[in-house]
Formats: C-alpha cells, sequence, structure tokens
C-alpha cells in the first residue's frame, strides 16, 4: 500500500514548521549568547584600562605621595 501523497506533503510542511521554529528559538539564544560575550569583553578591557592606568609610574607615584601626606609621613 502506498502513503498518501496529501498527508505526506502535510507531515513535511509540519515537519518544516517545526524545524524553522526550532532553528528561530536557536538564533535568539545565540544573539542573546553574542550579547552576553560582548559586554563581558567591553567590561573586561574598561577594567584592563583602568587597572593600567592607576599602575602607570606616574599615577603611581601621585598615589603614593598623596597617601604619604594623609598618614602625615
Amino acid at each position: 500500500m502506498c502513503p498518501d501523497p496529501a498527508t505526506d506533503r502535510d507531515g513535511l510542511a509540519a515537519r518544516v514548521t517545526h524545524l524553522e521554529d526550532v532553528v528561530g528559538r536557536l538564533e535568539s539564544l545565540i544573539e542573546g549568547l553574542q550579547d552576553v560575550i560582548h559586554s563581558q569583553a567591553v567590561r573586561h578591557d574598561r577594567d584592563i584600562g583602568d587597572l593600567r592606568d592607576r599602575t602607570a609610574p606616574a599615577q603611581m607615584a601621585r598615589d603614593l605621595s598623596d597617601d604619604a601626606r594623609r598618614r602625615g609621613l
């Protein structure tokens, strides 16, 4: 007995629709992951820049001088 072509088409269409939905959800998840990774990278770059600025020799000399003055040394 041969399968009914109309039923096969309906089943195929339903499977394609389901797969399109799955792909759409996966795309959304990937976009969210990309956003999180980008935010972390920006924050990391900012933190590294701040650390670099605070440990620059001229800045460290100013900070040590200010600290010594506050402590009365």
